[in-house]
């Protein structure tokens, strides 16, 4: 038996090596967070030295207030330390063995586990494997699957496997032989229902310096995280920091563009970030940049892609088309949807209500819906969220009556700014549904 411990331990120092090696690669992203555990266990006590032998021969186990309570603490992606206390008792029921001895009085086992645990799940996932698939969209607060192209609130990652290693004080009462101190080593795994619920199971082997006094240990029940399985990338944030210590310690911000003077290609003029510092050029100087104006050489306005407007008379129908867009303009202006989505706010079904009757009493005109969003993000996440926008209104309305032959969509993106992205009020101003009527 000490023979099969020594090999047990061997084996367990080998992979916790292995796992301090990919921690390297794995953990700079990782954040630490705290379990606890509620279960019900039983203990094998029957001396066949088969721990299989639970499965078939159950009865012969103690399993009378069989409480377990265990607290964890998980400090990287492959490694925890857990103290677990456990109580039982074997009852003289003519079923209840102790060391092929049938139990004659009432026998109170306590137990309390100091192990640590090595999750061997993540232990051969490495994090280029993961970032491979999935990354994190800073705006939806969601994980984007690029395999299946759908966003999650966690990483569908459902089960954990691991094994455990450490020390265990035990005791039954009545029986001198039974108090001691022993190894403990044993298999276990997790399956998520929820972020941070899981079932958790357990087996263990303890192995002391008296044969009599080895045992299996079985525990089943619920455990609880108090933080995030899956981490966010947080390369953003740290650079962000860096940025900001190098301020305060050795640069400045002149144009304050948040671009430092010695990254910053115009020092002396608020610009963006993504232009080295500088602001976008408007070569026909109509507040329209180059690089979204279809007319950058000549002065034009922002509804004609920054071409000038063409001067036409008005014919009776357009004059009311005109009047009827002041209206629809004004009423998509309140339109807003949840953070990082394409849900409405619950203020926003009053407008669209309007809407819906205003088309309703104007059955022959053309409504065009375009989606836009600010520059956080990537471009692709920032196109979809605005096609997926611009689809929620089209189908309200569609839902409410409206022709879909009579609808438009467009999404643009951040391809078309009303505001600079540099402010938080001007980020909130280019996050938005525009609608417009013709006939």
């Amino acid at each position: 038996m000490k023979h099969i411990a020594i090999s047990i331990f061997f084996l367990f120092q080998v992979l916790v090596s292995f796992s301090q090696n990919t921690e390297n690669e794995n953990s700079e992203d990782f954040e630490p967070y705290f379990s606890v555990k509620l279960a019900i266990n039983t203990v094998d006590d029957n001396g066949d030295g088969n721990p299989f032998s639970t499965f078939n021969k159950f009865g012969d186990n103690a399993f009378s207030n069989p409480f377990a309570l265990g607290l964890e603490y998980r400090f990287s992606r492959t490694l925890s330390v857990g103290l677990t206390g456990s109580m039982n008792k074997f009852k003289p029921n003519g079923k209840d063995i102790i060391q092929q001895n049938e139990v004659t009085q009432e026998v109170n086992f306590m137990a309390i586990d100091l192990a640590a645990r090595l999750y061997l799940d993540d232990l051969i996932k490495s994090k280029k494997q993961d970032s491979d698939r999935w990354s994190y969209d800073e705006e939806s607060g969601k994980y984007y699957d690029k395999k299946s192209g759908e966003y999650y609130d966690i990483k569908p990652n459902w089960y954990d496997v691991y094994v455990l290693g450490g020390v265990s004080y035990f005791n039954e009462d009545n029986n001198v032989n039974k108090s001691a101190l022993a190894g403990v080593f044993g298999l276990g795994g997790n399956i998520w229902l929820t972020e941070n619920l899981a079932i958790n199971v357990e087996g263990l082997a303890k192995f002391s310096g008296n044969d009599t006094a080895n045992h299996a240990q079985y525990l089943a029940g619920l455990q609880y995280n108090f933080g995030k399985r899956s981490n966010k990338n947080k390369t953003k944030e740290v650079e962000e920091t860096i940025v900001e210590v190098v301020e305060e310690t050795v640069s400045i911000d002149s144009d304050g563009d948040g671009v430092l003077d010695e990254n910053d290609s115009c020092p002396s003029v608020k610009g963006d970030k993504a232009n080295s510092g500088c602001p976008w050029p408007d070569t026909d100087g109509d507040g329209i940049e180059d690089r979204i104006d279809e007319c950058p050489q000549v002065a034009g306005v922002a509804t004609n892609s920054g071409c000038p407007e063409e001067v036409k008379e008005v014919p009776v129908k357009e004059e009311e088309a005109k009047d009827l867009n002041k209206k629809v303009m004004s009423l998509a202006k309140t339109i807003k949807f949840n953070s990082g989505n394409y849900n409405f706010t619950q203020e926003s079904y009053t407008a669209l209500n309007e809407l819906l009757e205003l088309f309703k009493q104007h059955p022959d005109i053309k409504i065009v819906i375009e989606g836009h969003t600010d520059s956080a993000g990537s471009f692709e996440s920032n196109e979809r969220l605005s096609r997926h926008r611009v689809n929620a209104v089209k189908n309200y309305f569609v839902a409410g009556g409206i022709p879909e032959s009579s609808i438009t969509k467009k999404s643009f993106g951040e391809l078309k700014p009303i505001d600079s992205n540099l402010t938080k009020e001007g980020r909130e101003n280019n996050r938005r549904v525009e609608i417009f009527v013709e006939y």
